[in-house]
């Protein structure tokens, strides 16, 4: 636990050097506002998409989401969000994934405003996905399938087993790409992290806080792991060529998060550090 903490000490440094490494990488595209479809972009952008790619080939994402679980911790989630992520930084990772631009601000309150709604389900977060773009629908179709297992399987294991079932569904769907496939295939990913087993998820923990977040935990942390995966997709993107406790603990600030939103907004008079 001290090695985690030392490690979220060290997340602004570690932003800084993912920034100066945004600068370089993406210099030309920024600079000139070239066209997508320009040689130098759609370069840039199957370079992009190939390195992603490489990851779930080579095995090194499971890698970095041993390292992920091993270093997580329920205990102290409120200590991995003192960051918040550059919009402009984000948008440059979307234009290298042929992506359109968002509005990161707008796109977090209207995430917000439907995470408030306890009559809200999968589908108004799925309707809510599709508008922005990042998600094809054949994606979203797939994305609603895992988040309805998430949500309805009382156990891990139940859990894991529906899984299994879905991830061979949409790696099998010939209307999905590589890239498509590996970012299901990285929720999936994500949502590992989060046991459904009361027990592993808050051990021994006590109090009013914990009991909501418990309360909620499927909506918050399977909500917030689809919403904000472009973060997770961008710390891969941009610390992975530097070193991989980096890449960790990047995706570990990303995905605390994209929870601590849901977090502080269902729970928000019951834990003191929202």
């Amino acid at each position: 636990m001290k090695i985690l903490k030392v490690k979220m000490k060290n997340f602004k440094l570690m932003w800084k050097a993912v920034s100066i490494l945004m600068f370089a990488v993406f210099l030309i595209t920024s600079c000139q506002k070239e066209e997508v479809t320009s040689p130098t972009a759609s370069t840039q952008q199957n370079e992009t998409i190939e390195s992603f790619n490489k990851l779930f080939t080579n095995g090194t994402i499971d890698q970095i989401f041993e390292e992920v679980k091993s270093s997580f911790s329920f205990e102290n989630i409120a200590d991995y969000t003192g960051e918040t992520f550059d919009n402009d930084q984000v948008n440059e990772t979307l234009a290298a994934l042929g992506k359109p631009e968002m509005d990161f601000q707008k796109y977090t309150s209207e995430y917000q405003s439907i995470l408030a709604n306890d009559n809200a389900t999968n589908k108004d977060l799925i309707s809510f996905l599709y508008r922005y773009g990042f998600y094809t629908s054949s994606q979203l179709f797939h994305l609603e399938k895992i988040l309805d297992s998430f949500i309805e399987a009382r156990t891990q294991q139940e859990f894991n087993e529906d899984l299994s079932v879905l991830s061979s569904k949409f790696k099998n769907d010939s209307s999905l790409n590589d890239f498509d496939i590996n970012t299901l295939a990285l929720v999936v990913k994500v949502l590992g992290i989060y046991n459904i087993d009361e027990e592993y998820i808050f051990g021994e923990q006590r109090g009013a806080c914990w009991d909501c977040m418990k309360d909620k935990k499927k909506k918050i942390w399977g909500w917030g792991a689809v919403t904000f995966l472009i973060l997770l997709i961008g710390c891969i993107l941009l610390s992975l060529p530097l070193t991989l406790l980096l890449t960790v603990g990047c995706i570990i600030g990303a995905t605390s998060w994209g929870s601590i939103v849901g977090i502080c907004t269902h729970c928000f008079n019951a834990c003191s550090w929202c």
